[in-house]
């Protein structure tokens, strides 16, 4: 009786199993038919300092529509291969234009770079290094620097400034602006990323996201369900200045002075040379038709040049030359029905970047990287 009793548990237990599996497979048929998903895997993960960075190691794989692509990362949270050794380094940082959303690593204004590095100088003068992350603002990429600065030892680090990147800073409140230019530092992670973190630690769930129809579905209904406006930031279409942000504009500027005064003393401490250029789509920021609105990124840029000086950083604005260049076709530079630069997007800011950087560069090695 015993016998019998263990048999038709373990076989019902078997039919129940088999049931749920053939349910899923039948919804993962249904959805991949009538609602195909983006399969798209993660790649951002939380730091104990506070703020989300690139994962370090492993793959990624990203879709939007028909565009698909494939990212990379090496253990210091970089996008791109393996850093290499007794290569004098530059750490390029900024937000997703630098990571190169949806981009190929080759199309990358920092893959044109460091091509130009190359072909100008010679290969092995320089490696760049991809520091770019979704959603960073000014606060993150200070923080990522404090964090694996030293462990990445560049000899000199070029930002890319983007169009919310004083605004994004506010929200993420990883400093606080306590008096003058003296910075407070957040401490541990305050963000709400507890599902996200245990969902990231199943080892399947990787694969899963890259091949599975029905977990993004969910996935998306998950998101969507607990998105606000900061979320909506990160990883997808960059608005320009914060339009949901009420700020004083003193107060923006201030943030943004102190945050960068901190990462030249960081620098000035380690004797790496900094560069601060924008991605030049700052243009955005003056299309606005709030007239009586100045989004704090914007706030900061008017007084961007003083700052810089009077920092002793060297700062270039290319918005112009980009403008120029675009010429009222922003439609043949950006990815469709998304915003970030394609690969003419990425390619017109590497080649006004390039014009900036090649004296400079050269000046670091006139002077022996230093």
């Amino acid at each position: 009786m015993a016998e019998t009793k263990k048999n038709h548990f373990w076989g019902s237990l078997t039919l129940v199993i088999l049931s749920i599996t053939l349910s899923l497979l039948l919804a993962e048929a249904i959805i991949r038919i009538f609602l195909p998903q983006p399969l798209s895997g993660t790649w951002r993960v939380n730091s104990e300092k506070g703020y989300m960075l690139n994962k370090s190691g492993g793959t990624a794989r990203h879709q939007k529509g028909s565009r698909v692509v494939q990212y990379r990362f090496n253990e210091l949270h970089l996008r791109g291969g393996a850093i290499q050794a007794n290569i004098p380094k530059i750490l390029v940082v900024g937000d997703s234009y630098t990571f190169g959303w949806l981009l190929a690593e080759k199309e990358t204004y920092i893959h044109h770079l460091q091509n130009y590095i190359d072909r100008e100088f010679g290969k092995a003068t320089f490696q760049l290094l991809n520091g770019g992350a979704c959603g960073w603002g000014t606060a993150d990429y200070l923080a990522f620097i404090e964090e694996f600065g030293e462990k990445i030892n560049p000899e000199a680090i070029v930002i890319f400034l983007n169009t919310d990147d004083i605004g994004r800073s506010i929200k993420q409140g990883i400093y606080k602006l306590e008096d003058a230019l003296e910075l407070s530092v957040r401490q541990g992670i305050q963000n709400n990323m507890s599902l996200k973190k245990f969902m990231n630690s199943f080892p399947f769930y990787q694969w899963l996201l890259e091949h599975s129809h029905l977990l993004q579905f969910f996935r998306h209904l998950a998101i969507q369900s607990q998105a606000n406006t900061h979320h909506r930031n990160i990883g997808s279409i960059p608005i320009a200045a914060s339009p949901d942000l009420q700020i004083n504009q003193a107060d923006a500027v201030n943030l943004g002075h102190a945050l960068f005064h901190r990462l030249k003393q960081w620098c000035d401490k380690h004797e790496v040379r900094l560069f601060v250029l924008t991605t030049g789509w700052h243009f955005r920021n003056t299309q606005e038709k709030q007239e009586k609105y100045i989004g704090p990124t914007n706030a900061f840029m008017r007084k961007a040049q003083e700052i810089f000086l009077k920092e002793d950083i060297p700062y270039y604005d290319m918005t112009f030359e980009v403008l120029l260049t675009i010429n009222g076709r922003l439609e043949d530079f950006v990815i469709p029905d998304d915003g970030h630069p394609n690969e003419k997007g990425s390619k017109l800011i590497a080649d006004k970047a390039w014009l900036w950087l090649k004296p400079r560069l050269a000046e670091m090695l006139q002077n022996g990287h230093s």
